[in-house]
């Protein structure tokens, strides 16, 4: 299993660049759904970054067939204590029982290293219309359950794949 997966932000070719520059790693570009010019730059090797400025995550716990070449969806939650056991009991159920939500690949948990309190919930997706769909859906519900509970650092976003 991956320990951690590190990424980067910054302009398509300054990330191309860095692609280009380590091509024995698993790198993998992305562009938001919602923002032509915000890319992202993905290691998901587990191995220690090369990125200048990383943003780095502690693997939790993970389930399913990582596919990078879709779509991700990142739900981000700062957390106390009592929530995330809360957090962690939901997605544990989900990987016990092998009951990824339809159209989901893999799932992680994450935590940003040094910052235990905020847990990101990754999602690997082909199809986005599946995706769309699951974050209007019950099953989704058991991780935005904390966004009317927190006073701040809640968000979600989507990420495309950059065909090369």
């Amino acid at each position: 299993m991956i320990n951690n997966i590190s990424v980067t932000f910054g302009s398509k070719d300054l990330l191309n660049t860095i692609k280009q520059q380590h091509p024995e790693r698993p790198l993998k570009l992305f562009v938001s759904d919602n923002n032509e010019d915000s890319f992202e730059l993905i290691d998901p090797s587990g191995e220690k970054s090369i990125f200048k400025n990383p943003i780095n995550y502690n693997v939790i716990t993970h389930d399913g067939n990582d596919n990078w070449a879709g779509y991700i969806s990142y739900i981000n939650l700062e957390l106390d204590d009592n929530q995330q056991k809360i957090l962690d009991a939901t997605i544990n159920d989900i990987i016990d029982s092998h009951s990824l939500p339809s159209g989901v690949d893999s799932i992680y948990s994450l935590n940003v290293s040094k910052k235990t309190s905020n847990r990101v919930i990754l999602t690997t997706w082909n199809d986005s219309k599946q995706l769309l769909k699951w974050y209007h859906s019950k099953s989704a519900n058991q991780f935005f359950q904390f966004n009317d509970k927190l006073d701040s650092n809640y968000f979600e976003i989507i990420y495309q794949a950059v065909k090369n």
